[in-house]
């Protein structure tokens, strides 16, 4: 069976995702079947090897591969052919792509046709994002007046990651009942006009300062470590991938425009530097996962990395 997730929507792909897995898990206890993988670090052949593998264990296998259409597409097609995948009861074939449909991909072609089950997730506004917000609150256990719906998207958008979060930090204070616009206005940031993207030009930038304030300010604005640290780590891996690759860096699959950016930033670093700092936003990573580490502080280690602007 193949399960082909797609689109601009990353948190309801990955609330898709979510629901197959314990879906999955609820069938096959063990899960030691369960194999993911990410084709921005992950090669063709570790796929190739997954599909291979024989399990002793007597359940189904589930493969897990993010960033599919980054495969080279006649060779990823004729593999998932040969395992007979469309119609395999052995295996279960979760692909994802974050992103809208490109406009020519044989893979892609051959992801959504059936009898393969695909589904395209794209960004959510106007009537569906609030039909959306409406039933969120609702399993929250909480309704949203009309004003104080408004202001939700008035303030956070179709960011459904922090909707959610503001969703569940709403129905935190307020228990049950009727949320109304005076709770929601002291409970949420409005914005602040940051795009943490800006983040990631200042760590590029070797922009100390700069660094510093964008994430403290994103902080304030409600954004998560976490969250920030995944940004960076894929930030930081894209200028290690240009620096190593040099005048190859075009064959590296990246979005012109984050190419053309990465590259400028990239003269910037050593290649050790950059391995230093994924060092580091691991350690931190860690840390706020597992400790009561303050974020404020915690990002100053990861800061001392750069060299002085």
């Amino acid at each position: 069976m193949i399960i082909f997730l797609y689109g601009q929507d990353s948190y309801r792909i990955s609330q898709k995702l979510k629901e197959l897995f314990d879906g999955y898990k609820a069938k096959n206890i063990s899960a030691l079947n369960f194999i993911s993988l990410d084709f921005t670090e992950n090669g063709f052949e570790d796929l190739e090897m997954n599909l291979k593998f024989e399990s002793l264990i007597p359940e189904k296998k589930l493969i897990v591969v993010k960033n599919i259409l980054k495969a080279g597409e006649e060779k990823a097609v004729a593999l998932l052919e040969s395992y007979n995948l469309p119609t395999s009861r052995e295996i279960i074939f979760i692909a994802i792509h974050w992103d809208e449909a490109p406009a020519k991909n044989e893979l892609f072609q051959y992801l959504i046709k059936k009898p393969n089950f695909s589904s395209e997730f794209k960004p959510l506004s106007g009537a569906r994002l609030k039909s959306w917000l409406v039933d969120l609150a609702r399993s929250c256990g909480i309704d949203l007046d009309g004003e104080a719906l408004d202001y939700l998207i008035e303030n956070i958008g179709g960011d459904l990651w922090r909707q959610s979060r503001e969703i569940q930090k709403i129905a935190n204070y307020k228990i049950k009942g009727i949320v109304r616009l005076p709770d929601v206005q002291n409970l949420v940031n409005q914005k602040t006009g940051i795009n943490i993207f800006d983040l990631t030009d200042a760590i590029g930038a070797q922009n100390k300062k700069r660094a510093l304030l964008l994430w403290h300010k994103a902080l304030e604005a409600g954004e998560e470590p976490v969250e920030l640290l995944g940004l960076l780590a894929w930030h930081i891996r894209n200028l290690l991938k240009v620096k190593s690759a040099g005048s190859a860096a075009r064959g590296l699959g990246l979005h012109p425009y984050v190419l053309e950016k990465t590259s400028r930033q990239a003269k910037s670093f050593e290649i050790n530097d950059l391995k230093s700092i994924l060092i580091k936003i691991g350690e931190l990573d860690l840390a706020l996962k597992t400790s009561t580490a303050n974020p404020k502080t915690e990002f100053l280690g990861l800061i001392g990395e750069l060299r002085s602007c």
